[in-house]
């Protein structure tokens, strides 16, 4: 069995991504504000340091049998803390409008193509990005070694080359993994038939590292009929403004399991008093399951990325985050998941559609 580096590893866990990848799927804008803030206190994040390459560049290709076709995933990355995505359907049917994610030392960028909108935000004043690539924002989480991944607790099942590079092969909560283990890079990744994610399939099909990117990589040029939005960010009302709460915005279930009692809430607000997020965990013994909303007011509309699931009017993905399945989609201004590790996709898609 070849040994990742288990300090590297460790190291780049500290950055706390797995719980920002859980997220991440579920509101693209949020996380980004946790990420970058993630520098601000934590002495921890400003030491991630060591990357074995200085830049890359990738493509990789996304199939399942239950889509209707190829998803194309392109990862750009330059040290110290600049990142681009762009993810959407392979074909020029699609006219060159594909999801993008691009965030670098000034700011954020993100485009929504499902309805030609994008938006644009400068970084606080002060702002530091940890020196690690931006995680992709789905549960596929090719490229950079920042995923469920442990060694410790994966099956070593031998080699596979990909691209000219013998890759280790491991097996951890019904995915396969592909690695190069010089540069802790994951190149393949394949879900059991049995699990959430039935036969996905994300295998890298080009990357280059320590390439030279043009300054055009971090620029992004709209579509000419796109619509920008308005930052989201509000200033905090000074001393001689009122402060006029706004109504809960979020939705309850009426439907809970059985045996669940009442929840655990936790809330954020901005400086104005009116609330951003909430986190509600209902609990059965050591089991739990829970229902997280975020208010996307001002910001670009985001589709969760993964496996879709359709029952009467109601609209989701679902993907899987180690062993916990989570449902995400949009309602509103809202994004909302709803996720467990004991619960069938079943029960969460009932949950779900129980939201009032």
């Amino acid at each position: 069995m070849c040994k990742l580096s288990a300090m590297r590893l460790d190291r780049l866990r500290s950055v706390r991504w797995p719980h920002l990848l859980a997220f991440a799927c579920v509101a693209v804008a949020v996380v980004i504000g946790l990420f970058v803030s993630l520098s601000g206190g934590d002495e921890s994040v400003r030491e991630v340091d060591g990357l074995p390459y200085r830049s890359y560049a990738f493509e990789a290709r996304m199939t399942s049998p239950d889509a209707t076709g190829t998803t194309i995933i392109r990862g750009w990355y330059e040290a110290p803390s600049r990142t681009r995505w762009d993810i959407g359907p392979e074909g020029p049917e699609y006219d060159g409008r594909v999801r993008v994610l691009i965030l670098t030392e000034k700011g954020s960028v993100i485009y929504e193509p499902s309805n030609n909108t994008y938006g644009e935000d400068a970084h606080a004043s002060g702002a530091k990005l940890p020196p690690v690539p931006y995680p992709l924002v789905s549960n596929a989480a090719i490229g950079p070694m920042v995923s469920y991944l442990d060694p410790a607790k994966a099956l070593p099942l031998g080699k596979e080359t990909l691209l000219g590079v013998q890759g280790d092969v491991y097996k951890q909560d019904g995915v396969r993994w592909v690695v190069d283990p010089k540069r802790e890079f994951v190149m393949k990744q394949e879900f059991d038939a049995a699990g959430p994610m039935s036969n996905v399939k994300i295998e890298i099909t080009w990357v280059e590292f320590d390439r030279g990117l043009p300054a055009s990589t971090w620029a992004f040029t709209p579509p000419a009929d796109a619509k920008r939005l308005q930052p989201g960010a509000s200033a905090p009302p000074g001393p001689a403004q009122t402060r006029t709460p706004v109504v809960n915005p979020f939705l309850s279930p009426d439907y809970v399991p059985n045996g669940y009692g009442n929840p655990r809430t936790e809330q954020s607000a901005s400086g104005r008093g009116d609330l951003l997020a909430e986190r509600r965990t209902w609990e059965l013994g050591a089991q739990s399951f829970e229902i997280r909303q975020v208010v996307q007011a001002g910001r670009p509309p985001i589709t969760p990325l993964g496996t879709p699931v359709s029952q009467d009017d109601f609209n989701a993905v679902w993907v899987t985050q180690g062993d916990v399945l989570v449902l995400a989609w949009n309602a509103g201004e809202l994004v909302i998941s709803v996720s467990s590790s004991n619960l069938p996709l079943e029960e969460l898609v009932r949950i779900a559609e129980s939201l009032r």
